[in-house]
């Protein structure tokens, strides 16, 4: 599940992830996480 988590901030784009979650219920399961994207600091 982390690897699809991972492929999909990548395709969007992003430069990480934050916060991610994993939550695991009787039979399912669910990921998430928040992907965030750094701008360059131009001085």
């Amino acid at each position: 599940m982390m690897d699809i988590l991972v492929k999909r901030a990548k395709r969007e784009g992003t430069n990480g992830l934050i916060n991610v979650q994993y939550n695991r219920f009787q039979v399912e399961a669910s990921i998430s996480g928040t992907a965030v994207k750094f701008k360059e600091l131009v001085e």
